[in-house]
């Protein structure tokens, strides 16, 4: 099932470290049937990518140039206090990273919880630092029971949860990396905008009963962007229609809403 990733869903308006955080998902089927993915929301206190490159900590663990295809520099390294770009004074209570690991195979309760614990590994992998005093990382898994029938010994567990682990972080990566193209999409929509309201002080009618001044832009194109939760269809239509008012360098003139 085909569902939106990036700034969407849990993770809309989330951070990650001091880049835009983002809904991840990641998956891998093995040659003998079994099926394992990874869903996360990624908000966490630590940097995803390393220390002065666009490349994500999760870059060994990447299929098919799934978050960009980044690598590190030949000769790369980094100081074990470099964390990159990690949240500045952050504060308990405003990060954290949940995250849901899933199998076709058939598990029992303790042998999910770990699955669980191995999949935390992936966190590990995909953000640094993480599990700090400040973040609340949590990992759930889930198993359907509608795979290939087959004993889950222990290397067959031990095979999906390290699966589990590789497929958050792929996760995280994804997830972050498709957040900062929607970021980046959103800002040269709001360049645009901008520069066709012709002056700082112009109004823009956003639908047909509100106007208001350009520093609203923001909201508007926030909900166009994510493309949910209009209060009406109309609504939707209107802020998808953004339109400059005819008089609005005139009104802005004389400080008055057209």
């Amino acid at each position: 099932q085909d569902f939106e990733l990036g700034r969407a869903g849990a993770a809309f308006g989330a951070r990650a470290g001091q880049l835009p955080g983002g809904l991840g998902s990641a998956s891998w089927k093995t040659d003998d049937g079994i099926t394992v993915g990874a869903l996360v929301a990624v908000n966490c206190f630590g940097a995803t990518q390393m220390p002065g490159t666009d490349c994500f900590w999760a870059w060994p663990f990447e299929v098919d140039g799934e978050f960009g295809g980044a690598r590190p520099p030949a000769g790369y390294s980094v100081r074990p206090e470099d964390w990159g770009a990690a949240k500045v004074n952050p504060a308990p209570g405003q990060n954290t990273t949940i995250g849901c690991v899933a199998t076709d195979a058939a598990l029992t309760a303790s042998q999910a919880q770990r699955v669980a614990e191995m999949a935390l590994g992936g966190l590990a992998r995909a953000i640094r630092p993480v599990f700090a005093p400040v973040d609340g990382d949590t990992v759930f898994a889930l198993a359907t029971g509608r795979g290939p029938e087959r004993e889950i010994d222990a290397l067959t567990l031990s095979r999906i949860g390290e699966l589990a682990a590789g497929c958050l972080a792929r996760a995280v990566a994804r997830g972050v990396w498709l957040a900062g193209k929607t970021a980046i999409g959103r800002e040269s929509g709001k360049k645009a905008v901008r520069g066709a309201c012709h002056g700082r002080g112009a109004w823009v009618c956003v639908r047909p009963h509100w106007s208001g001044p350009i520093a609203q832009l923001d909201r508007a194109l926030d909900y166009e962007s994510r493309g949910r939760g209009f209060e009406s269809s109309s609504d939707r239509q209107c802020f998808q229609r953004i339109a400059v008012c005819p008089h609005a360098a005139t009104a802005a003139r004389r400080g008055v809403s057209p």
